[in-house]
């Protein structure tokens, strides 16, 4: 099965074929701007570096979120029009639950993915490492202040992944002490590749989106929905299960 996976959600973005679990091609680069700029020549480059056709594709994994609300909208635009030009099957999978496989840990270690998620909140979640190639969900994702999510680690050993791990790094330290570990950079961008490997397990089981329904995990609503409602805003979190 020919994987064309797709990650948009920060600032880096990321496109990459894979061939069942095997890494044909990637590309990653910095896009601080606009993915709308870059996203489809890169898809187009990918495709044209293994000397294959957009209709040779089997099927599309697209990352959700949470992250940047703009980059989600254009990776999702782009992703729902080529499943629904070619008639192929789409799979949207959570930006942190694929930054958390990407990190390198065993049982009984527990990964926090946490990205910045501005007003001095992150977007995270928690894992638990099975394997070098499998973890097990913990919490679902949610947006928090770093703080109270850090209180619910205490005692916990953990590795911290993401740009909000090292945006708030002497905090995490502060807080969990000798139980906290800061990932590498190099595993703290989200790569299209881990995004393609976890929505291939769903693909063979035949466990796709619908093109029609599916919109981006933005965790909580945009600032223009949030002005609109005249009011404060409660961080959505859910209730961890760890």
């Amino acid at each position: 099965m020919l994987i064309l996976s797709i990650d948009t959600s920060t600032k880096y973005e990321s496109v990459a074929l894979l061939e069942d679990e095997n890494l044909k091609a990637e590309y990653c680069i910095y896009c601080p701007s606009s993915h709308s700029e870059s996203l489809l020549s890169l898809i187009n480059r990918v495709l044209l570096d293994k000397k294959l056709d957009i209709k040779d594709i089997d099927g599309i994994c697209v990352s959700l979120g949470p992250g940047s609300f703009t980059g989600l909208r254009i990776g999702l635009s782009v992703a729902k029009g080529l499943a629904f030009g070619l008639k192929r099957p789409l799979v949207g999978i959570s930006t942190l639950e694929a930054l958390a496989l990407q990190v390198p840990a065993t049982d009984p270690i527990k990964i926090s993915p946490m990205l910045d998620a501005r007003k001095s909140e992150v977007y995270t979640a928690l894992f638990q490492a099975k394997s070098c190639c499998e973890i097990k969900r913990l919490a679902n994702d949610m947006v928090i202040s770093p703080k109270s999510w850090l209180e619910n680690l205490k005692g916990k050993k953990t590795i911290f992944v993401g740009d909000g791990a090292f945006l708030y790094r002497d905090l995490i330290e502060e807080i969990l002490g000798e139980n906290a570990f800061i990932a590498s950079p190099i595993f703290s961008i989200p790569h299209a590749s881990t995004v393609g490997l976890i929505g291939l397990k769903r693909l063979k089981n035949n466990d796709v989106d619908d093109i029609n329904l599916l919109t981006p995990l933005y965790t909580r609503p945009p600032d223009a929905e949030v002005s609109k409602r005249k009011g404060s805003f409660e961080p959505i979190v859910s209730n961890p299960c760890f």
